[in-house]
């Protein structure tokens, strides 16, 4: 029987870093504890949402990379905050929280 808490597939040390700092960013990072919540919102496990999270942030690294620019919150991230706080209210509204 598989065991559905481990994570594995790729390169063990850059995996341990991206944990540990999704850990972090779900608790100081707007846009993506945004995201998290609303995985974890739709039912996701938080291991899974985790690594979402983890496979997210390492698409915006290499965006940021290729497009050589740093870390800003921009006019598109506070619009993809606001649509995944909107879509939370609502969840939680149907399920009476």
């Amino acid at each position: 029987m598989k065991s559905r808490c481990r994570i594995n597939g790729g390169r063990a040390p850059i995996r341990t870093v991206l944990y540990m700092a999704m850990l972090s960013a779900i608790q100081c990072n707007k846009v993506i504890k945004a995201f998290y919540q609303n995985l974890v919102a739709q039912g996701k496990h938080n291991k899974v949402a985790l690594t979402a999270c983890m496979r997210k942030i390492m698409a915006i690294l290499n965006a940021m990379v290729r497009d050589n620019c740093e870390w800003q919150v921009t006019k598109f991230a506070l619009q993809v905050l606001i649509f995944y706080h909107s879509r939370l209210l609502g969840i939680l509204r149907l399920i009476g929280r």
